[in-house]
Formats: structure tokens, C-alpha cells, sequence
């Protein structure tokens, strides 16, 4: 998560239909504003990682490592990346997860995230992440999910329709 990110309150949610007026074109691929309010209350319970404002190499090694490793936590956790949990993660190795990374591509500096993000994980991990583009859906060996959470991210319809797909394949 980006310092300054806000999860989506339940006003917003429930007046997504209004707010985001173009999720009504996700219905084609047969995903409903019900599953998308769905997605995006679950998406707050799965672990996540707040960046600092200023990132070191050891908290973007650290970030790194979350990701990997994140699987196995409880819902509900929640960390805040510094330099001291930097070096407590530091030497975690690879794992078999294969991870999709999604995030608003259409926004330059999220789109820089990612690549950012799948250059740094592809060392820890046994094949390289994908970044989920909007004219492409899911492999099937997708296990995990790195969600670039910045401003207006669950304002972009193709981000939410990832986000649906991956609440009912329980990513």
C-alpha cells in the first residue's frame, strides 16, 4: 500500500454503481456490482504492507519478500515496511507461488510499480510474475496476487473485474 491509501468505505462501496458507472460493462464477462462490492470488502482482510514515503533498498528487498512469503499469513495482517523489518526479512529465499500483479496500468507511475515490483520478485521466485494487462485474464497457475493499491486504483473497472475473478478462484 502507498502511505497516502485509503481503503474504500462502505459509502463508496455501496454506491459503487454510481461512483463507477462503467462496472456495469463488466457484466458481459458475467461479474455483477454485488461481486465486485464482494471483492473489494474482502480485499481489505488479506494480508497487506504499507510503504514508507521514502524507500530504501532494504524496505523494497523487504517488500520483496512479503510478497513471497505472504501466503501463509493470518487475514487480517497487516505490516509497515521500515528499515528494521527490512533487515529481519533480509536472506528469505524463493518460493513456488506463482504471482500476478495487478495494478492500474493505465496510470504511469502504477504501471512503473509493477514492473518495479516483478523485477525485484523474479530473483525470489521460481518463474517470473506476470503483470495482469487489461486484454488478459488469469492463468490457471496463478496462486497469489500483489495488488498495487494507490488512489483511484478500485476506480478502474479492469482492476476490479481482476479483483472479482481472483474472490471466486479465492486468491
Amino acid at each position: 500500500l502507498t502511505p497516502d491509501f485509503e481503503w474504500p468505505d462502505d459509502s463508496f462501496i455501496d454506491a459503487y454503481r454510481t461512483m463507477v458507472p462503467d462496472v456495469e460493462a463488466l457484466s458481459a464477462y458475467g461479474i455483477g456490482v454485488d461481486m465486485v462490492r464482494s471483492a473489494l470488502r474482502r480485499l481489505e482482510r488479506q494480508p497487506s504492507c504499507t510503504c514508507p514515503p521514502e524507500m530504501s533498498h532494504e524496505c523494497i528487498q523487504a517488500l520483496a519478500s512479503f510478497v513471497v512469503h505472504c501466503k501463509g499469513l493470518q487475514e487480517g495482517h497487516s505490516e509497515v515496511l521500515s528499515p528494521a523489518a527490512a533487515a529481519s526479512k533480509a536472506g528469505q529465499q524463493a518460493s513456488g507461488a506463482e504471482v500476478a500483479i495487478i495494478a492500474d496500468v493505465a496510470a504511469f507511475e502504477c504501471a512503473c510499480t509493477a514492473l518495479v515490483i516483478q523485477s525485484l520478485l523474479q530473483p525470489l521466485m521460481c518463474s517470473s510474475p506476470e503483470i495482469l494487462m487489461p486484454d488478459k485474464a488469469f492463468s490457471n497457475q496463478i496462486t497469489q496476487l500483489c495488488l498495487v493499491c494507490s488512489n483511484g486504483v478500485f476506480g478502474n473497472p479492469l482492476v476490479v473485474r481482476a479483483l472479482a475473478e481472483a474472490a471466486q478462484r479465492s486468491l
